[in-house]
């Protein structure tokens, strides 16, 4: 990756451009001696908004949203290049073509007093939990893998400054003059944006897994950990709502943003479909050398008005859990077993904290570290991925029957989703909490980690809890 440097005629003065401003600087820009299979990257400031404004502009593109905790949200609409893997080999494969994509970008770097630093070429996107696992219905716009670097992306700060970029490839063609007028006016509805109108959809039926079915799953588990084939398998279970109208998914990813702030809420647009989600659960997030990490696994019911006495007493209960500290242990070791090799220092507490959601309490471990090399987010994907959290213990066999035993087809979730850039940084997270929207039909997933003692009954309570994310974005639940 390049970067080039395109002044304007006269020195901008002022935070935010002006539309003058912004035409004539993309303009000159589109004028530049870029290289002949050059992507040009070109930024300006832009008004601080919802990121979900952006796919409202364009809601027939394919399209990403990351809104982690803390830190940068993004919204990425379009497709300027795209790459799109499958099989065992598609991490390796994915960085290879991605690694040749970003040597092709060129950055146009904007002058604005106090702007800096500009943005950086990402690509966002996802993978499957497995292999394979992404050609039931509600999947096959998704695939095994697909990463977009999109036309525009929105990014807004946690300082309150916003950017908004256009990726255009072979940049030498075209006029200048309609590009930068484009620009503008992209500003300009993004700041005249309204947020979404008034849902016309509403939920027509519910179809839940059979509690039969999912209790006969559950005491296979059982009795496979019992012969000693594993210590722990995750089940995931499905629920299928009709819809009156399709849904508008960037009003559900709304309203996941207000009620869990302090999750990473993400959608992918992909085709006819949308996959959306607030998860709790980093898989990795990695800046230079650091990385961090969390093992998130063991979790009890509570009310979204549970009082302050009654969360302690929760909290309490489920820190003095010997079958939810056995479990979390699990995932804790597992982190640090994969890490340790690529790590120079690694850092986990003993004991773990409570996080609290909506309607669930869970047990985590935060665990931070230094890299020893060149290691790329990517590889960091590979070793983590799957959890003990999503897979099972020993991971392999339990993916395994995951695959040949569960009654639905995961796809991306419970898979690792995020961004990274050209410096082989980036964040995911495991796609938890989520959903597919599909024409007049949405899918919601969940799932709960079995083990020897584990309750069926108790379990698919669980998983029916965990499912109030998206039901509730849906209106269909609180």
């Amino acid at each position: 990756m390049s970067t080039s440097a395109t002044a304007l005629d006269r020195e901008v003065t002022d935070a935010r451009p002006t539309t003058e401003e912004v035409e004539a600087f993309v303009a000159s820009a589109m004028r530049s001696q870029w290289r002949s299979d050059a992507i040009a990257l070109v930024s300006v400031p832009a008004p601080a908004v919802a990121p979900e404004a952006l796919l409202r502009l364009l809601p027939a593109q394919p399209a990403s949203l990351w809104r982690p905790p803390a830190g940068s949200a993004f919204a990425a609409v379009g497709v300027t290049a795209g790459i799109e893997v499958a099989g065992e080999r598609r991490i390796d494969d994915l960085r290879e073509r991605a690694a040749e994509l970003f040597a092709r970008v060129e950055v146009c770097a904007m002058k604005w007093p106090g702007a800096a630093p500009q943005p950086v070429p990402r690509l966002f996107g996802g993978l499957a939990f497995r292999p394979g696992g992404a050609t039931d219905i509600p999947w096959r716009d998704h695939g095994d893998g697909s990463f977009v670097m999109p036309r525009w992306c929105y990014e807004r700060r946690e300082d309150g400054t916003a950017w908004l970029t256009l990726a255009v490839a072979d940049p030498g063609n075209g006029a200048p003059e309609a590009v930068g007028r484009r620009v503008s006016e992209m500003l300009e509805s993004l700041e005249g944006d309204r947020g979404p109108g008034e849902s016309r959809s509403t939920a027509t039926d519910v179809h839940q897994q059979a509690v039969d079915v999912w209790t006969d799953e559950v005491e296979a588990i059982r009795a496979a950990i019992r012969s000693g084939e594993f210590e722990k398998i995750v089940l995931a279970r499905r629920a299928d709502i009709d819809l009156s109208a399709p849904m508008d998914a960037t009003g559900v990813l709304e309203r996941l943003s207000s009620r869990y702030p302090d999750c990473f809420r993400f959608g992918f647009r992909r085709g006819t479909s949308t996959f959306v989600g607030a998860t709790p659960e980093r898989l990795i997030e990695k800046s230079g050398p650091r990385i961090s990490t969390e093992a998130l696994a063991g979790s009890i019911a509570i009310g979204p008005d549970t009082g302050a006495d009654e969360l302690e007493r929760q909290s309490r209960r489920l820190l003095d859990s010997a079958k939810d500290r056995a479990e979390h242990q699990l995932v804790v070791n597992a982190v640090a077993e994969a890490l340790a090799p690529l790590c120079s220092e690694l850092h986990a507490p003993d004991e773990p904290t409570i996080r609290t959601l909506r309607h669930m309490l869970h047990l985590r471990t935060p665990v931070t570290g230094a890299l020893a090399g060149d290691t790329h987010v990517l590889d960091l994907v590979a070793a983590l991925h799957p959890t003990p959290a999503v897979g099972g213990v020993p991971t392999a066999p339990a993916v395994d029957w995951v695959s040949r035993r569960e009654c639905t087809e995961r796809g991306w979730y419970a898979g690792p989703v995020g961004w990274f850039d050209a410096d082989g940084d980036g964040e995911f997270a495991v796609a938890l909490r989520a959903g597919v929207l599909r024409g007049r039909r949405a899918y919601v997933f969940a799932g709960a980690g079995i083990v020897t003692d584990s309750d069926a009954e108790a379990e698919y309570a669980e998983t029916g809890l965990k499912q109030r994310a998206i039901l509730g974005a849906l209106g269909v639940a609180g």
